[in-house]
């Protein structure tokens, strides 16, 4: 195979490293290889690495031929966004890292913000944006993250974002045991380091994603056993119980209230029975009534779901669990990607 040839200024120093992230991915990482060029035209040094969570597709293949870095991790059913996230954090050199996922493509509306942050030189800035959900079937659903304001702090963020890696490293690196929410977790962390993650209005990438029926969202939300989520289903269980343990739940619950809120109205109304029967059930009820009100029923129906899921997964968190690298593979000439979607 060739040595990749790299259109960068090789001494250039690289300010910014894009850590992608993906297991099964070959169907959508061609788009996403085609979106990061984009960045090109910022003029700064980058590198790309991809991360794969022991793919049983062509996936590395694909990578290889076009991220200048492509780590492949060992199988396991412990396996999930964190860990791969933490791994490429420790991989890259850059004084930012753009974390996506293998199925998004990187938006043109948000390169002026990256251009703009990279060139700063904030190392203690960060950002995010829009994420447009686009569905087999063509809709388009752009997601909104309650409590974020163009300008300000973000109040959450999701799998695509912009980090100081220094500051990542800083507040303890991402999560290796969590199967869901640590993108939630490691900012609660991150928020001591007083990191600033930014909001933009703007579109930041598009995430290709199956849609999803709203009776198997309903029973995958309560139901463990084949649930659309997957182990994604343990996931607050998790969380509850490593911010416990990390000392961090404080934190963490700010981010996060609505859904401790209705487990604590469930927890005083338990308590309550014996002495007021009557708030047994008023309380848990009133507490859902308000957030519908203020909130939504989709946001009330969620929260409640997410205590069901909060028993389910307190008892599934293996926090020794860390990743082991089998291969670091340097990326291959654009040929080989070509060949590959061709054959």
């Amino acid at each position: 195979m060739q040595q990749k040839i790299i259109s960068k200024d090789a001494a250039q120093r690289i300010r910014l490293s894009v850590c992608v992230i993906g297991r099964n991915e070959a169907t959508h990482l061609p788009a996403c290889i085609n979106s990061l060029r984009q960045l090109d035209i910022l003029d700064v040094g980058y590198e790309t690495i991809f991360v794969d969570s022991a793919s049983t597709d062509n996936s590395v293949l694909i990578a290889q031929g076009g991220f200048d870095k492509v780590l492949c991790l060992r199988a396991s059913q412990l396996l999930n966004a964190g860990a791969a996230r933490n791994v490429g954090t420790l991989h890259a050199q850059g004084d930012w890292v753009l974390y996506l996922d293998g199925d998004m493509e990187l938006a043109p509306e948000i390169l002026v913000d990256i251009d703009e942050l990279i060139r700063s030189g904030k190392t203690s800035d960060g950002l995010c944006g829009f994420t447009e959900n686009v569905y087999p079937d063509g809709s388009r659903d752009l997601i909104y993250f309650r409590g974020n304001f163009a300008g300000y702090k973000c109040r959450m963020f999701g799998g695509a974002v912009l980090l100081p890696r220094v500051k990542v490293l800083e507040a303890g690196n991402w999560s290796c045991a969590l199967y869901a929410y640590e993108e939630s977790e490691l900012y609660s962390r991150l928020l001591r380091c007083e990191v600033n993650v930014l909001w933009y209005d703007h579109r930041m990438v598009e995430h290709k994603t199956p849609k999803v029926a709203l009776k198997h969202k309903i029973l995958g939300a309560v139901v463990p056993f084949r649930s659309y989520l997957g182990k994604k289903f343990y996931g607050a269980g998790q969380v509850t119980r490593f911010t416990l343990n990390n000392g961090n739940f404080i934190d963490f619950v700010r981010l996060k209230p609505h859904a401790y809120l209705m487990l604590l109205s469930i927890v005083v109304a338990i308590a309550a029975t014996p002495w007021l029967s009557w708030v047994a059930g008023g309380l848990p009820i009133l507490t859902f009534l308000v957030f519908t009100i203020f909130q939504g029923i989709r946001s009330a129906v969620n929260y409640s779901c997410w205590i069901v899921q909060l028993v389910f997964g307190f008892w599934r968190l293996n926090p020794s669990f860390y990743p082991i690298v089998d291969q670091i593979l340097i990326g291959t000439d654009q040929a080989a990607i070509d060949q590959d979607c061709l054959g």
